[in-house]
């Protein structure tokens, strides 16, 4: 697999870098968090509430039309509020207090390092997120504005990952049928999976949950920690 990676890296005009962002280069663990501490205020079960919220969460983003990430957040916790008989809407309520939390994600503790060290070896670094704007723009300095206006979003491409859409939104920008690229992400069904669909061969997973793989989606390199990539990204030249 190696080899593969160093002779596309040597052979590309660009060679380009993609990350999903939430779990992989910003702990989102504050979600689960918070959304148990907003069902005790409720009086319902924190383990049931961050269930619910989760499942509802998925179904407004891939099984309703496009809405941005605000807005698909808010109709999460609605239907929380349905499915579990709060009084007063209590979770939709607090909407933008989950949201701020998602502003406030930190990185993990070898990101921001390895970010520079990816750039100092020449690759151009983008943010691929089911995120937007009212989001992004914060998680963007906790990032250190390492990537600069290089991002891309669901509210750019109209749908959430693991949606090809996406995707082909993304390979068409960058034109990656004529430059080298390598994704990487933590989500194995959200980026991994699709990824493989695209026929992109380059793709790291970080598997920082240690949850086990699927064969059917390979070729990929799994690492458990994002330092851990620069083993499989040697120093490349990117001309114009």
């Amino acid at each position: 697999m190696l080899l593969s990676f160093l002779f596309l890296f040597a052979s590309s005009k660009k060679t380009y870098l993609t990350f999903d962002v939430y779990g992989t280069l910003l702990n989102i663990s504050t979600v689960e968090i918070e959304v148990r501490k907003m069902a005790e205020e409720c009086n319902v079960d924190p383990f049931d509430a961050y269930s619910t919220y989760k499942n509802y969460a998925d179904i407004v983003c891939y099984g309703e039309d496009y809405s941005d990430f605000d807005e698909t957040l808010r109709k999460a916790l609605f239907w929380t509020d349905l499915k579990l008989k709060t009084n007063n809407s209590c979770f939709v309520n607090n909407s933008e207090r989950l949201i701020n939390v998602f502003k406030n994600f930190k990185p993990f503790p070898e990101t921001l390092a390895t970010l520079q060290e990816m750039k100092n070896r020449g690759y151009e670094i983008y943010i691929m997120s089911n995120s937007a704007n009212i989001v992004m723009d914060e998680n963007r300095k906790a990032l250190g504005d390492l990537f600069g206006d290089h991002v891309f979003l669901a509210q750019y491409a109209k749908a959430y990952k693991p949606q090809l859409q996406f995707f082909q939104y993304v390979h068409e920008k960058l034109d990656f049928d004529h430059n080298n690229h390598t994704h990487i992400a933590q989500g194995f069904w959200s980026d991994i999976m699709p990824a493989s669909l695209m026929k992109w061969e380059n793709k790291i997973w970080v598997n920082r949950k240690h949850t086990l793989p699927s064969s059917k989606f390979e070729p990929f390199i799994e690492v458990s920690t994002l330092d851990q990539a620069l083993e499989y990204l040697p120093p490349v030249e990117n001309t114009d």
